[in-house]
């Protein structure tokens, strides 16, 4: 018996690293629900994924009801969520002596707020089915070069995720912690397999 197509539902699709993991799902013949934050995200996301395994939509950062609208419409096109991932962004530092890249507030709003509120609307259905896979994948293979502000953002990830591992534990959905490099495609199309 064929084991049943994955959906997975992707944030951070429009950057990246969320992009590589969306076109390592679809290589891998998963269906992808690629969340994007601004209208103009979604349409580059429509042509960028070109396919009708992939739904692109708009959940602005924090958007609660956005979220589970999205979620809803997702699953009732594509099926039922069967892995989230949450592709974090890195902002490089700026040169020597310069001020760091990327404000505080705005990472926290991409890294952890937008991420927190996707995984809130999908996860009375995985724990319905006791079912399903939960990724939080950050580019971690240089830290060194990121700035202050998306490290302590990407630090805000980490906790996250630790604090899911420990109210999943006994619910069937389990919760990784992906550090991405350069060949995170590669690796991450194994991993759907």
């Amino acid at each position: 018996m064929a084991s049943p197509t994955r959906v997975v539902l992707l944030t951070g699709a429009a950057e990246e690293l969320g992009a590589a993991v969306a076109a390592a799902a679809l290589d891998a013949g998963a269906k992808v629900a690629a969340v994007a934050a601004r209208p103009w995200q979604v349409d580059r996301l429509r042509e960028q994924l070109g396919t009708e395994r992939a739904l692109p939509g708009l959940v602005p950062h924090g958007d609660a009801q956005a979220a589970a609208g999205f979620v809803k419409g997702a699953q009732d096109a594509l099926g039922p969520i069967t892995d989230v991932v949450c592709a974090s962004v890195r902002i490089v530092a700026a040169r020597a002596g310069e001020e760091p890249g990327g404000d505080l507030e705005e990472l926290l709003d991409v890294n952890l707020r937008a991420n927190t509120t996707v995984v809130r609307a999908a996860l009375p259905s995985l724990r319905r089915r006791a079912a399903g896979r939960l990724a939080l994948a950050a580019w971690t293979d240089d830290l060194s070069r990121a700035s202050a502000t998306c490290r302590a953002s990407l630090a805000a990830v980490d906790a996250f995720a630790v604090a899911l591992r420990d109210d999943l534990s006994s619910a069937g959905v389990a919760v990784a912690r992906i550090s991405a490099t350069a060949s995170a495609a590669q690796w991450l199309s194994q991993e759907w397999r």
